[in-house]
């Protein structure tokens, strides 16, 4: 009995306190789904029609990325995360991402709302050329030979004009850095590699960011797939905790 309690405890103090403040990293590691979020952004407001003590969504979906050392090929390596957080109200949905630097390091994380645009539909790589969104990609030398996922995505993509706050704006977006590489766990363990560029409009603006992330894109044996991985695009903006309010359950 003494051992197993032993054993138990170890266990117990390997795993990190529940955290209970949404200016640490670990609160958004823990945050699960079910819990409740009130934006009180003006976005969410005008788009609810809502009063000011803000609207309600419920958290109904979460992944973590976790990315590596450009080169490392070390997984212990992660100088940065993403806690993705699907939340509902009604039939809104709105995507809370904290963005977080290396684990363990200090800094407080950075949040952003994110939404899906009208029109863009998340697919492979092959797919979104065959449904008009080259734009995403660079040209590549040769336009008559080359297969999806050897594209490099645009750093400055030709994007067409979108809604921005409820008008519609040609809005000049340049990628803040290079593609970051890492990956995102399914359930039941599975690693799943995933790539993330993110962008900033040059002007200002309702909704001045942009997300890429595709992941996938791999066989079993660990070979790229010729049609690239599964693509989706987010635009948003970046939001603070004067802007909102998060009830863990």
């Amino acid at each position: 009995m003494i051992g197993r309690w032993r054993r138990d405890s170890r266990r117990r103090d390997s795993e990190p306190p529940r955290s209970h403040d949404p200016a640490e990293g670990d609160y958004w590691r823990q945050l699960p789904v079910g819990s409740s979020v009130v934006l009180r952004d003006f976005q969410a407001l005008k788009e609810a029609h809502a009063e000011a003590d803000g609207v309600n969504y419920e958290v109904v979906a979460r992944r973590h990325y976790r990315f590596f050392a450009a080169g490392s090929g070390d997984h212990h390596s992660v100088v940065g995360e993403y806690l993705l957080f699907d939340i509902e109200a009604a039939s809104v949905t709105h995507h809370l991402v904290a963005v977080l630097g290396a684990t363990g390091g200090g800094g407080r994380p950075e949040l952003r709302i994110y939404y899906r645009p009208d029109g863009f539909e998340p697919g492979t790589r092959a797919a979104l050329l065959d449904a008009g969104f080259a734009w995403l990609f660079a040209e590549p030398p040769n336009l008559d030979d080359f297969v999806p996922y050897e594209l490099d995505y645009a750093t400055r993509p030709d994007v067409p004009p979108i809604d921005d706050g409820g008008e519609e704006r040609e809005l000049d977006f340049v990628a803040s850095g290079g593609p970051r590489y890492g990956e995102v766990e399914e359930p039941g363990g599975h690693r799943v590699p995933v790539i993330a560029v993110e962008y900033r409009a040059q002007q200002d603006a309702a909704n001045p960011l942009m997300l890429i992330l595709e992941e996938g894109g791999l066989d079993s044996e660990g070979d790229a797939v010729s049609e690239g991985g599964f693509v989706s695009l987010f635009l948003g903006s970046p939001i603070d905790l004067t802007q909102m309010d998060v009830y863990a359950v």
